[in-house]
């Protein structure tokens, strides 16, 4: 598979460049040149080759973008190469499995990936989890059979040059993201379809279907589309839905033997939030394609308590509870964790600039029955702040504020630690960190502005 005679390229050390060259080296590849914006000197560095020159793009017979890299960075830097890749678009080529099972969407992606994967690894699949969770495709490349099964949860950056679809797609609630690198909400959306427009007839798509918006996007696979509802039944052929106490599938068989089929009680559904429905529906849709029993997947999502920092209870001190949802990087995944709460609420909220627009969540807060008080961090505090005023909201807001801590990574475990000082005891609330904003200036990303939350919580002191 490694032409061992070519010179191959990789735009861009982070997690998968690295990937990618440890499995590039494995099989024998001889010249290999790495570019990236910070330049690295042999000097001090370990396992790491040195930055090459961008002009020596031209050189390259393959080269793989990092999904952070645009595409036509690596063009602007020299000539265009004719061999460009990613690791993502490789690997569907060449597979050795074909047992492929994409997902994507704003939001839910990675708690639909898991789920599907426990599902399949109870029924005694050989099943691997990776793309933009879990590991990358290249650290489990070697490892594959014709047999085997690979689930993918796939952002819009590593979708955005993609040209082969997998059998099973899975496209959930899209709104927008990513505004700072995508040019428009539109590329965003069109790198989305790139993972279920080449799909066949016989393939399968599992559609949110109630969102115009996705419903919209669907129509460009020519493959057999089942519904989502997590609200009710439209009447309509191959739809999986949550209602009557049950998840049920309508016209979901592929032989469509049957009309009607109850699955499993709702109650089986551990994951906080009716929002959660969504991706538990995608996860069985997928499973009753693939043959998986309704006992199997029935047992998995009874035991599937969800993936860290989604709106996850990591402490309880003092009749204090503490909910990490640092993952929420968007206003309409807060939204979504905010109306999970009825008794009194204190929210985080702010982080570095997405150019998101926080109207709607301003409203939501405004109207929130029970949310006692809103902390604002970081750069679009500010902005966060001008919304919540437009919305008329009477909530109780505080800035608060470290010299630089929009410019200086650090800031953000101080900034946290004054929240956490001025958190009463015995109020019986929660503290919510549900930023609805990426977090780099203050964090180095959402993990390490949920580490300093959940270690905050746990150090919380007790009567």
């Amino acid at each position: 598979m490694i032409d061992t005679t070519k010179t191959y390229g990789i735009f861009g050390w982070g997690v998968e460049g690295k990937s990618v060259y440890r499995w590039l080296t494995k099989h024998g590849a001889q010249n290999i040149l790495v570019f990236d914006e910070n330049p690295v000197t042999p000097e001090g560095t370990i396992n790491r080759p040195p930055t090459a020159d961008f002009s020596k793009i031209a050189e390259c017979d393959i080269l793989f973008r990092s999904p952070g890299v645009r595409p036509e960075k690596c063009w602007s830097r020299a000539v265009s190469c004719n061999g460009s890749t990613s690791a993502t678009k490789y690997f569907f080529h060449h597979s050795p499995t074909k047992n492929i099972v994409g997902v994507t969407g704003t939001k839910g992606k990675g708690t639909t990936s898991t789920l599907i994967y426990e599902i399949l690894k109870n029924a005694g699949k050989q099943v691997f989890l990776g793309g933009n969770i879990g590991t990358p495709v290249f650290d489990f490349f070697d490892e594959l059979t014709p047999e085997s099964w690979v689930v993918l949860e796939l952002s819009s950056f590593q979708l955005f040059d993609l040209d082969i679809s997998p059998p099973y797609a899975v496209l959930l609630r899209t709104d927008s993201e990513h505004l700072d690198w995508h040019t428009s909400v539109k590329e965003y959306r069109e790198a989305k379809q790139n993972l279920f427009q080449f799909q066949k007839k016989e393939d399968t798509l599992v559609v949110f279907g109630e969102s115009d918006i996705t419903k919209k996007m669907a129509e460009i696979s020519p493959a057999k589309k089942i519904w989502v509802r997590p609200n009710g039944a439209t009447g309509e052929e191959n739809e999986i839905t949550a209602q009557n106490g049950f998840v049920e599938t309508r016209f979901i068989a592929s032989d469509k033997t049957r009309s009607h089929e109850t699955i499993f009680p709702i109650s089986s559904i551990q994951l906080r939030g009716k929002f959660q429905y969504e991706n538990v529906l995608a996860a069985t849709a997928i499973a009753k394609e693939i043959g998986i029993p309704n006992k199997t997947i029935q047992k998995t999502v009874e035991n599937f308590k969800g993936l860290p920092m989604r709106c996850e209870l990591v402490a309880e001190k003092n009749g204090i509870q503490f909910f990490n949802d640092s993952f929420s990087t968007i206003p309409e995944t807060t939204i979504a964790s905010l109306s999970t709460f009825t008794s009194p609420v204190l929210l985080i909220l702010g982080g570095s600039e997405k150019y998101s627009d926080f109207t709607e969540l301003a409203r939501t807060c405004a109207q929130h029955p029970s949310l006692h008080k809103i902390f604002l961090i970081g750069k679009t505090a500010p902005r966060i702040l001008e919304a919540l005023q437009r919305a008329e909201s009477r909530v109780s807001t505080e800035i608060i504020l470290e010299e630089d801590e929009n410019e200086q990574k650090g800031h953000g475990e101080k900034v946290l630690q004054k929240i956490f000082q001025s958190v009463e005891t015995n109020n019986n609330f929660s503290l919510l960190l549900s930023p609805a904003c990426a977090s780099f200036g203050l964090f180095t990303n959402y993990k390490e502005r949920g580490e300093i939350f959940n270690t905050l919580a746990k150090a919380f002191p007790e009567d």
